[in-house]
């Protein structure tokens, strides 16, 4: 990936702007390439220069990231359906984490306090790539993705 380097001989762990924010297996996991000098890996498992780690440090529960979504999930809110899909470089809540707006700069656990999603759809913080969602056009290839949730149709609706 970007910013990394190869590590030669046997895999080893990377260092990480904030392992508390991060899937412990993620942390403790063996790589074949880790983030070069002076870059530490984000709780989105992305290179990031160590000055920007720093940039979060008086927000516990927010890690920097580089491209973070301009309307981010807040808990309680609907979630915008007319947001771009332009990126924002600054600190954000982690994965299964959404905004809580009553305190700035705070995070909640997605799964305690989700956004609102539309009518016959639910908040789900997995989804597939290739479930069939309202309006888009299904994908070549299918994953798993659990970084930031989405409202997904409920069943019988498209």
């Amino acid at each position: 990936g970007l910013w990394e380097v190869a590590v030669s001989g046997k895999p080893q762990k990377d260092r990480f702007c904030k392992p508390h924010l991060t899937r412990p297996s993620l942390v403790k996991k063996l790589r074949r390439c880790v983030c070069q000098s002076g870059f530490v890996r984000n709780a989105w498992e992305e290179c990031i220069l160590k000055k920007d780690c720093k940039k979060c440090k008086g927000r516990k529960k927010m890690d920097y990231n580089g491209c973070e979504s301009a309307c981010p999930l807040t808990c309680g809110q609907p979630v915008s359906s007319l947001c771009t899909a332009q990126c924002v470089s600054r600190c954000a809540c982690p994965p299964g984490y959404v905004v809580y707006p009553k305190k700035k700069g705070t995070c909640v656990p997605a799964r305690k306090c989700p956004p609102k999603c539309p009518r016959h759809s639910r908040f789900q913080l997995c989804v597939s790539t290739c479930q069939h969602w309202c309006g888009r056009p299904r994908p070549k290839k299918c994953s798993t993705q659990c970084n930031s949730g989405d409202c997904v149709c409920s069943r019988g609706y498209a």
